[in-house]
């Protein structure tokens, strides 16, 4: 007789990373575009990229659109642009939140990134 008894703190875990919150640096959560978190790993927070293409498709753009994550806690955006507006801790206290441009000051930090990538 087979059991899947094993094998159910293995989905519920599964289920808990697929509802993560993706939230602004004001506490807001993101409020749609199809924003996932770029680690999917239990109590681990990340930063969030536009990744579902199904709301990408929703509202007329195609697969293509979707972001890249990026190692460095950026997305890349189809465009050739960086952007990194949500985290999935809400105080954006987490290591892994890319705490930069968040207090409405501008980074060098980020513009050093946007032109070393973009070869400006």
């Amino acid at each position: 007789m087979y059991s899947s008894l094993p094998y159910l703190p293995y989905l519920i875990g599964h289920l808990a990373v697929a509802t993560k919150l993706c939230y602004a640096p004001d506490g807001s959560v993101s409020s749609g575009y199809g924003y996932f978190p770029c680690i999917n790993t239990l109590n681990v927070d990340s930063m969030c990229c536009v990744l579902n293409v199904t709301e990408l498709e929703r509202i007329g753009e195609t697969a293509a659109d979707a972001d890249t994550c990026l190692t460095n806690g950026l997305c890349a955006l189809s465009n050739g642009g960086f952007t990194g507006n949500y985290c999935t801790d809400k105080t954006w206290k987490s290591p892994n939140c890319l705490n930069v441009c968040t207090g409405g000051e501008v980074s060098l930090m980020l513009i050093h990134i946007y032109q070393k990538a973009s070869g400006t």
